[in-house]
């Protein structure tokens, strides 16, 4: 808490994982808008991860409390990465109430059982005025389904009204799709380095 040394929080965030790993994300919101102290909206650490059942799941913790909460995904949600989903994820606009949004990215399988990353999101409203702080479905990536290498890793970086997201295909090349809203556009490649003889 002093910011200049780590410390062990007094209490285990969560005994659920796999023993043989399990992906996991975090991140840190500074006011976040599902948690309205009455004084303000409180700071909270959110880990989203995959237990050992391989069932999306999500803790948060209130910084100013020691406790863990359990927070709930739609069965849809929770049951939708693959086994070998890695996960990523993000906030942006985290000191307005109104304009938080958190996103989660992973991999599942697309309508023609093939591996496909998609994007969840939660907020206090969406351009529909809904949302309410439930997770929902936003975009799956790509527009056109391509084939994302099983068990790859995923990166995301939000920055202003772009969502950058770097995942791996199955020749090895580094993929960057640039989402914004409810669109995914600007595909690019980075090729894989050739292999020394």
């Amino acid at each position: 808490k002093d910011a200049k040394t780590w410390k062990s929080g007094p209490e285990v965030a969560n005994d659920e994982l796999d023993g043989n790993g399990s992906p996991i994300t975090a991140f840190f919101i500074r006011h976040d808008g599902e948690f309205d102290s009455g004084r303000g909206w409180e700071s909270t650490i959110h880990v989203v991860y995959l237990d050992k059942k391989k069932t999306l799941r999500e803790r948060v913790r209130i910084i100013s409390k020691d406790a863990w909460t359990p927070m709930k995904f739609p069965d849809d949600i929770s049951t939708a990465p693959i086994q070998t989903s890695r996960l990523s994820s993000g906030i942006c606009h985290d000191n307005t109430k109104d304009k938080s949004h958190q996103w989660v990215f992973f991999a599942q399988l697309g309508d023609k059982g093939q591996t496909v990353v998609a994007e969840i999101r939660k907020g206090e409203k969406d351009e529909h005025n809904e949302n309410k702080w439930k997770w929902v479905y936003r975009k799956v990536l790509p527009e056109s389904p391509a084939d994302a290498l099983p068990g790859t890793s995923l990166a995301a970086s939000l920055t202003d009204i772009t969502t950058y997201l770097f995942f791996q295909d199955h020749e090895g090349n580094i993929v960057r799709y640039d989402g914004s809203y409810e669109k995914w556009s600007s595909e690019y490649y980075f090729p894989a380095l050739p292999k020394s003889s």
